[in-house]
């Protein structure tokens, strides 16, 4: 009695043609794979907290930026008042007021009956950004709301302090203090 060998499973497919059939199911189940819910909803929670870190940080720096940009506009006036007195002759003013938070550049006309102070150019001007205050400002080693700093021809100046503070929610977040030497008229930040 002849035997004839058992084919795979009892079909007569060849093993050749089996492993063609598994790999053509493969492929199809792997382009038909995609993500599952659970991987869509960890990704999407992992690219949140990356964007809510990186906005958070970026508007710190944004709201430190003013201060730092306010005080080195407020340096810059001075040093420009002084420098422009010494190279003019003219008393230069750098009038800041607490309650407006206002600086600004004025020049004595002494040519006038009564010396009337005249604003420079509008450039010199400034109105400080919605997060800074000037909370503190000293004149000849006293408190005041507005002050008058001038700059004479031989260099001096009005002594003068100010501290300007960086708010944001309510809280002082960073502080800066602009001061002015009476004698040398430089200009220092703290």
């Amino acid at each position: 009695m002849a035997t004839t060998p058992m084919s795979h499973c009892g079909s007569n497919k060849s093993i050749s043609a089996l492993n063609a059939g598994y790999a053509a199911s493969t492929r199809r189940r792997r382009f038909q794979r995609g993500f599952t819910l659970l991987e869509v909803i960890i990704v999407s929670v992992i690219v949140f907290i990356l964007v809510t870190a990186t906005t958070a940080s970026l508007s710190g720096f944004l709201t430190r930026s003013r201060l730092r940009a306010a005080v080195s506009r407020l340096t810059s006036m001075a040093v420009y008042a002084r420098s422009h007195s010494l190279t003019t002759g003219d008393r230069i003013v750098l009038h800041a007021d607490r309650n407006a938070d206002t600086v600004g550049l004025f020049r004595y006309d002494l040519t006038a009956d009564d010396p009337e102070l005249l604003p420079l150019e509008s450039r010199w001007q400034m109105r400080l950004p919605d997060c800074v205050v000037i909370s503190y400002l000293e004149v000849d080693d006293e408190e005041t709301e507005q002050a008058d700093i001038v700059f004479f021809p031989d260099g001096s100046a009005t002594a003068a302090r100010m501290k300007l503070l960086l708010q944001s929610g309510g809280y002082t977040t960073e502080e800066k203090v602009v001061s002015i030497n009476g004698l040398t008229g430089r200009v220092t930040i703290q």
